[in-house]
This record gives structure tokens, C-alpha cells and sequence, in this order.
């Protein structure tokens, strides 16, 4: 299936996040992961939006 999508905007998952967050204006995290997933920073300018994570113990994106 192509990917979605929506006001000549493209998604496509990255097989390896890290390199891909410094070109991604925008970053979206979904796990249930209970230890970080993402540890590189994205860039500067970049909007991250992260779910799953529900307790400080749980946590999906490093600080």
C-alpha cells in the first residue's frame, strides 16, 4: 500500500531513525516501548510528536 498522502505531504516509516532525524521537519514516535527509543535530537526546527508512553517509568524519547 502507498504511503498517505495530504497536501503534497508524504509518510513513510525509517528502518533507521537516527540519520533520518536530522533531514525530518517532522517527527512522529508511536510505541509501547518501555525504554528509549529515540535517543539522537532531531533538528532544530523540527516539530516531535510522541505517544504510548503513560507513566515517567515508560518512556519513548529521550530529553
Amino acid at each position: 500500500m502507498p504511503p498517505p498522502t495530504a497536501l503534497d505531504a508524504a509518510a513513510t516509516a525509517a528502518a533507521l531513525p537516527y540519520p533520518a532525524l536530522a533531514n525530518c521537519p517532522l517527527v512522529v514516535s508511536c510505541t509501547t516501548a518501555q525504554a528509549v527509543a529515540l535517543r539522537a535530537r532531531p533538528r532544530a526546527d523540527a516539530f516531535v510528536a510522541a505517544a504510548g508512553a503513560f507513566t515517567p517509568r515508560i518512556v519513548g524519547v529521550g530529553a
